[in-house]
């Protein structure tokens, strides 16, 4: 979602990965996916997905599809990030 001028605050939902690392998603925005072998790691990876998605509907003037989180699942974990473009 956005905050004031050109950041946006976004929640990161990491799930822990049998094989090892956590795949990450923006709750906010459909589409931005991510992994990675830490839960830093990925929330990383989930922020530099989330400028790149942000920025193509800039280029392209297409509203950005925001919408409610759903509920989070008990094997979820939950990350904030903000990210400046």
């Amino acid at each position: 979602m956005s905050c004031p001028s050109n950041e946006y605050r976004c929640e990161v939902r990491l799930c822990p990965e049998p094989e090892g690392g956590h795949s990450a998603y923006v709750a906010q925005l459909p589409g931005v996916v991510s992994e990675g072998r830490t839960v830093e790691y990925a929330c990383m990876s989930a922020a530099a997905a989330l400028i790149a998605a942000l920025r193509l509907y800039r280029e392209t003037n297409e509203p950005v599809p925001w919408r409610e989180p759903r509920p989070l699942k008990p094997s979820e974990l939950s990350q904030w990030i903000v990210v400046s473009l």
